[in-house]
């Protein structure tokens, strides 16, 4: 039966991503004509079906020349203080906390990204309205199911009353169909995308994989989302700076609306936006469906060791190098003044950054310092990998 009851969906066009040493670059339709947006700009391309013979011209005034590649400018970096930080987490009310947070994704610019970036957010609109009608249409469906499966299978009233028997079970019909049908729509809600790697990257790639995979299995994570300065001797600390962090967890997960085969790198975020790490670029969903699609190259990943004064429970994965005291005078000693001051761990763990030029800006702690130092050596080979890669 031709169900067709919602004539407004919208289906998607197929992506496609060329990565190579000069930038991303996206294909978008298909033959006759496809729109490639990439570093020198949009252009449109033209063939005859079955001539081999195709066209390319360049869109909103690109030259015709082959031009300058696009660069991205180097994205400032977080400057992480030398000291480790005061064990207590503190609230970001306090006036004199730095929020660590990224721009809204919707201002963030990604070059020649931006025209994936705007198709991922209809199809997030999309699939936000779908998704409210399959609310809508479930529990009426499971009602009217429910009901025809009772007359069918009542004895009495189905022969006394043929005609509503009928009624009921072709209104339970309907029902299921366009359930049916509205949560294949909410699949297809999905930029199907398919992202074509140069040789050079695919082993590099792997191998970031698989770092990321002992990174993710740290016994703890957390994100930063403020900081300042202490006043060591108000605060009675030995530590530089103090931080509120709150646990997240690290996972090779999907984005909902990109149709790819594989789960990748996703970073959770506590106050911000989830970062999905793809081939070649930085996927950041934002709170209310927001999507920036950054250049990998625009991107900046900042790895160090710290050692935390840890006021609570030391994860198992993580290496106490020394011990320090909960309220400690300048020199390290134990402040006397104070009842109860008890003696707390020095725990070594790693610190990592994102960073670009357009307002990402973001900061995570994690327990197991050799696993992000890991990470960063694949980050890095990555970037180099992809430098010596074809143009």
């Amino acid at each position: 039966m031709g169900w067709r009851f919602r004539k407004s969906f919208k289906l998607f066009p197929g992506v496609k991503l060329n990565l190579s040493r000069g930038g991303l670059s996206l294909s978008l339709g298909g033959s006759p004509a496809t729109l490639n947006i990439g570093p020198r700009g949009p252009r449109a391309t033209f063939g005859a079906p079955g001539s081999g013979l195709s066209f390319s011209v360049p869109l909103a005034g690109q030259p015709a020349g082959r031009g300058d590649a696009h660069v991205p400018a180097p994205a400032p970096g977080i400057a992480f203080p030398p000291a480790p930080a005061v064990p207590q987490p503190v609230t970001i009310a306090d006036p004199s906390m730095h929020e660590i947070r990224s721009v809204n994704p919707d201002l963030m610019r990604g070059g020649s990204m931006d025209g994936f970036r705007q198709l991922l957010q209809e199809a997030q609109k999309e699939e936000a309205a779908i998704a409210t009608e399959v609310k809508t249409i479930e529990p009426k469906a499971a009602r009217s199911t429910r009901r025809a499966a009772s007359w069918s299978r009542g004895w009495l009233f189905k022969r006394l009353f043929p005609n509503k028997a009928e009624r009921i079970r072709q209104q339970a019909e309907e029902d299921a169909a366009r359930l049916a049908e509205l949560r294949e729509q909410l699949e297809l809600c999905r930029v199907r995308t398919e992202i074509e790697v140069p040789a050079e990257l695919v082993e590099p790639y792997r191998q970031f994989i698989e770092a990321f995979r002992v990174l993710a299995g740290s016994a703890a994570t957390w994100d930063t989302i403020a900081a300042r300065s202490s006043d060591r001797v108000a605060e009675r600390t030995t530590a530089t700076r103090i931080i509120d962090r709150k646990p997240v967890r690290f996972q090779l997960a999907k984005c909902r609306v990109i149709d790819f085969p594989d789960p990748v790198p996703c970073l959770s975020n506590h106050n911000g936006g989830d970062l999905f790490l793809y081939p070649g670029f930085v996927l950041v969903h934002g709170e209310g469906g927001a999507f920036a699609v950054l250049d990998v190259r625009e991107v900046r990943l900042d790895i160090r060791e710290t050692q935390f004064q840890e006021a609570e429970s030391v994860p198992s994965d993580a290496q106490v190098v020394g011990h320090t005291w909960l309220r400690a005078n300048k020199d390290g000693s134990p402040d006397r003044r104070f009842n109860g001051n008890r003696q707390i761990p020095v725990a070594r763990y790693g610190q990592l950054a994102v960073v670009s030029g357009n307002g990402l800006c973001e900061e995570w702690m994690v327990s197991n310092a050799e696993a992000v130092l890991a990470f960063g050596r694949a980050w890095s080979a990555l970037a180099a990998s992809l430098q010596r890669a074809p143009a």
